[in-house]
């Protein structure tokens, strides 16, 4: 669906919305947010530093679940909790950086 710029087309939704009780929403923002006072030369610095901390991320989960599956002594309560929090920073890292860098 087109983004409702017009008044002409924010009035029919809204009537629209009032007569059939649907909702409707428009397009209107975007995925990657990145920073919008930052000047256009410094996207390229910017892009790289957050990639290379997004693979050091990466890089420093991935050795400890090498040694999580490596190493039977780290089969303990508190190694499973460490092991949760270092998949969940695995998981917000693929989600928020990417939406940063664009």
């Amino acid at each position: 669906m087109a983004v409702c710029s017009t008044k002409a087309n924010q009035l029919f939704h809204s009537s629209y919305k009032k007569a059939t009780g649907l909702n409707l929403t428009s397009g209107s923002s975007t995925l990657g947010q990145g920073f919008p006072g930052l000047h256009r030369t410094y996207y390229d610095l910017i892009g790289t530093v957050f990639f290379l901390v997004y693979i050091f991320t990466l890089v420093g989960n991935a050795i400890f679940f090498v040694l999580f599956a490596t190493d039977h002594n780290l089969r303990k309560p508190m190694y499973f909790i460490i092991l949760n929090l270092a998949v969940s920073d695995v998981l917000f890292s693929t989600t928020t950086l990417p939406k940063i860098i664009t």
